[in-house]
Order: structure tokens, then C-alpha cells, then sequence
């Protein structure tokens, strides 16, 4: 199916990821003015190659390049905004000066790092009619849907374990799942043991990145995520249920299945972002809806994380905000 309208799309932050989404969006059938938003010739380049490894013929003469999001048009169909989590407020009310009009507008985790820019930002995008999802793509994923159906209503504790695997800023990836699966979005988030948090461990200059161990409970379901130094990258997801054990290995693909004593093993594939992007614009802008999370779903899910690993770097490391992206 063609679509036949032309869609104004405004990418914010090129980078590694936002590049990502642009190779979905050339692939997609969609009829687009793609505008890309970032100060750094180094990023844009990135966006142009990235989009003709996917789409050789695009033409790249055709795409609108911007240092600012002052000079977006008007109107705008669909803003995705793919910065760093310490400038994304402001990108984001910077977006309607000018009276300027968006219908829909997908935003990066984690969100901000400043607890009061979780309100601001919901009253922004109400006043303006915005209808906006945040970028937990695992809800996206076959496997995660086929684990919800197993477990539904069954679902006691998820455990996850690993090395270098992103504590700071992937727990929010896992305390999202565990709220797609088992249905609950209230969160509380019990402790923050953070372990040597460093701007060596990032894969971002100026932001930190950490082991130790994150403990709280989503509904009636409770989790425990650490991350140990010297066990490399990888990390395994527990499921627990009263009859039944599963664990996810995303990395190699494979969820073993344990229960009454039998293991069974299943391959999946984790999608990429590239491969995402593309039919979550489609949705959007063809039918209004996509399955990533609501904005005002995740800022419950993000807010009791943020305003736990911020006490503990203001009362450990006196660090008013934690530098996490």
C-alpha cells in the first residue's frame, strides 16, 4: 500500500541512533519531507550515509539540514526527537515557539534528567494537542508479546544480570517490559546501590555510566537489576513465575523455557532500530497509533528511577543530577 500524502518529518539529534531511525523512514512507503536538526556537519554526514546504505538512490539533495529547531517549518506531521536526555526539554519547548504545530512526536529515553521536566513536559505537549510515545522498543518485539501471552497474570519477579550492560541507562528498557508484560504501570523503586559510576564505562562523553544494583517492584511484580564489572557486555533476563522459570539471552537470541523439570529452547531475533523506525512512522502517521509507550505511561514508569538515582549520586557522590542519558 502507497501512501499518498506528504508527511513533514523532523528528526532532532543525527548521531548514531537518530541516523538509525532515518534508515527506517527511507524504507518505509511513506511520501516524506525529512528535515534533520543537528549543529554537528559530523552527525549529518553520519545521517547521509546511514540513509544511502539502505536507500542508494535516495536523493540526499532533497533533505532539509538544520542547526536549529527554530528553522523547522510551522507545521510538522511527525518530530522525533533523538537527543541526549540533558538538552531534550529544551529541544522539546523549543519546538513551539512560533505558534509552531505538531501532530505527533516520538521522544528518546531516558527522558530528562531533572525530575520537574517530566511535568513541564506533559502540560507542553497537552496544551499543544500532541500525541507522543517514548522509544522503549522491546514493546515492539514478537518475543515479548509471545512471553506476555505465557505468563499473563502469572508473573512474580524479573531478574536481570550482567556486565557492562548499561545500569544508568537501560533500566528503564527493563522496568518498561515489565510493565508491558504484566499490565501495571505503577512503580516504586526501592534502592540504587551505585558502584563507581564513571564517564569511562559511557558510551557518551559527559555522561555516566555505572555498576551495582537497582531493586523495586511494578505492580505486584518485583525486580532486581544488577550489573558486575569483568562479565563482559552481556546480560540474561529471568522471568519467574509460580510453576515456571524462563530467561531471555537477547544477545544470542535464545529463550530457555524451565518448568515441571523440562527446559525447551526457542531462537528469536532481536529487531533492529533501522528495521523499527520504519513501520512505527507508518502507523503514526497512516493511523494515528503505534505500539511504544505513551509519553504519560513512561514519565510514571521513568519518575520514581530518575528521582531514585538522583538522591543517591546527591547523597554519595554530591552530584545534584545524575549525568545519565
Amino acid at each position: 500500500m502507497m501512501a499518498s500524502n506528504l508527511y513533514k518529518i523532523a528528526l532532532v539529534g543525527g548521531g548514531q541512533l537518530g541516523s538509525r531511525y532515518l534508515q527506517g523512514i527511507v524504507k518505509s512507503y511513506l511520501d516524506v519531507d525529512l528535515y534533520i536538526v543537528d549543529p554537528s556537519n559530523d552527525s549529518l554526514k553520519i545521517c547521509h550515509e546511514r540513509i544511502l546504505e539502505v536507500n542508494p538512490t535516495y536523493d540526499i539533495d532533497k533533505i532539509k539540514n538544520l542547526s536549529s529547531v527554530d528553522e523547522l517549518p510551522l507545521t510538522l506531521d511527525l518530530v522525533i526527537v533523538a537527543t541526549t536526555a540533558n538538552i531534550r526539554w529544551k529541544v522539546v519547548s523549543d519546538l513551539f515557539k512560533f505558534g509552531r504545530e505538531v501532530t505527533y512526536a516520538i521522544l528518546e529515553k531516558v527522558l530528562f534528567q531533572r525530575e520537574i521536566e517530566y511535568s513541564q513536559c506533559e502540560v507542553l505537549l497537552r496544551e499543544n494537542n500532541v500525541r507522543a510515545w517514548v522509544n522503549c522498543p522491546r514493546r515492539l518485539m514478537p518475543i515479548y508479546s509471545q512471553l506476555r501471552a505465557v505468563v499473563a497474570g502469572k508473573l512474580n519477579e524479573v531478574v536481570v544480570t550482567g556486565g557492562a550492560w548499561g545500569l544508568a541507562s537501560n533500566t528503564i528498557h527493563f522496568i518498561d517490559i515489565i510493565s508491558f508484560i504484566s499490565g501495571h504501570d505503577d512503580v516504586s523503586v526501592v534502592a540504587c546501590d551505585i558502584l563507581n559510576p564513571s564517564e569511562s564505562i559511557s558510551k557518551r562523553p559527559s555522561f555516566y555510566e555505572t555498576f551495582g544494583s537497582i531493586t523495586g517492584v511494578c505492580g505486584d511484580v518485583e525486580f532486581n537489576f544488577s550489573s558486575e564489572h569483568g562479565l563482559g557486555t552481556s546480560h540474561l533476563i529471568q522471568l519467574e513465575t509460580d510453576d515456571s522459570s524462563i530467561t531471555v539471552d537477547e544477545i544470542a537470541g535464545e529463550v530457555s523455557f524451565l518448568k515441571d523439570g523440562l527446559v525447551s529452547i526457542e531462537k528469536f531475533e532481536m529487531p533492529f532500530q533501522s528495521n523499527l523506525s520504519g513501520g512505527l512512522a507508518e502507523s503514526i502517521l497512516l493511523h494515528g497509533k503505534c505500539g511504544l509507550t505513551p509519553f504519560t505511561v513512561s514519565t510514571k514508569l521513568h519518575l520514581p528511577f530518575i528521582r531514585c538515582i538522583n538522591n543517591t549520586f546527591k547523597t554519595k557522590y554530591n552530584v545534584e543530577i545524575c549525568p545519565l542519558t
